[in-house]
């Protein structure tokens, strides 16, 4: 696990990452992420994942909708 440090930088608060995980993540200056916290743990994902997954969560969606009643049923057969 690295370190990273809270910076002021231009006025407003930053987390700077170490190098090495700016390599892994195969990040750019410029480049943007998608930042989220669950249960205290902070996910940072680049925005091009980010966006393929939320397609894949809009099609799951979908497919589940257009399904409903056959999983509905299947629930009621299974008590």
């Amino acid at each position: 696990m690295a370190l990273a440090r809270i910076a002021r930088v231009d006025g407003v608060l930053a987390l700077l990452l170490p190098q090495a995980v700016l390599d892994e993540l195969g990040a750019q200056v410029g480049d943007e992420f998608d930042v989220a916290l669950r249960d205290q743990t902070l996910i940072v994902r680049p925005r091009s994942e980010a966006e393929q997954l939320a397609q894949v969560d809009a099609i799951l969606d979908d497919l589940f909708l257009e399904r409903k009643s056959v999983y509905e049923a299947l629930a009621e057969g299974a008590g």
